[in-house]
């Protein structure tokens, strides 16, 4: 059975917190499932939807995911922080890479490190000048008006980062289909 890759984007920092989260499920490089949420930190004081909740509420859906499959981002050091700053471990886990499990959130699939490693010396390892350089923005916009929010079709909206995310990965993949899960962590320089 094939192992699924949450991809994964927040938006925030350590100081406000998440204010918003994207994540596109995958299997077998197809999108399985999609969510994004807003969280108060999103909205000004007066303007929080009564249905809003903090990021921490979340646990239990992280924890699934990271239960059921292994997380990928652009750049896996700053979801990784963010996590590690509401949940310092996601308990024993499974590592999909060696027997034992392992108490972390890791490893990670990270499309920037992996872009860095397969084509190396490009001006730049962007999110979307990587969407730009491989005539990716049609897929993009297309996946964002069938997943995204109308107003959060755009970059910097964590769904939509997550998407563009999720087209690299699979790009990588296309393009070297003979590398594992193991192979595609080793690139991406992230450990258990």
């Amino acid at each position: 059975m094939p192992i699924p890759i949450h991809v994964i984007d927040f938006e925030g920092n350590r100081k406000v917190g998440i204010a918003e989260w994207g994540v596109v499920s995958l299997v077998d490089q197809e999108i399985s499932n999609v969510r994004t949420h807003f969280c108060p930190s999103f909205f000004s004081p007066d303007e929080v939807p009564r249905d809003c909740m903090d990021f921490s509420q979340n646990a239990a859906y992280f924890l699934q995911l990271r239960r059921s499959g292994i997380f990928c981002s652009h750049s896996h050091y700053i979801e990784d922080t963010l996590l590690r700053h509401y949940w310092a471990s996601p308990g024993y886990v499974p590592s999909f890479t060696s027997a034992s499990p392992v108490t972390t959130w890791g490893p990670w699939l990270d499309t920037c490190a992996i872009w860095m490693h397969m084509i190396p010396r490009l001006v730049s390892y962007n999110l979307m000048d990587l969407i730009q350089k491989y005539s990716l923005q049609d897929s993009l916009r297309q996946e964002a008006s069938e997943h995204c929010p109308p107003d959060r079709a755009h970059p910097h909206a964590a769904l939509y980062d997550a998407l563009a995310a999720s087209l690299l990965l699979r790009l990588a993949m296309q393009f070297v289909p003979q590398r594992t899960l193991a192979d595609w962590i080793f690139y991406s320089g992230s450990r258990d």
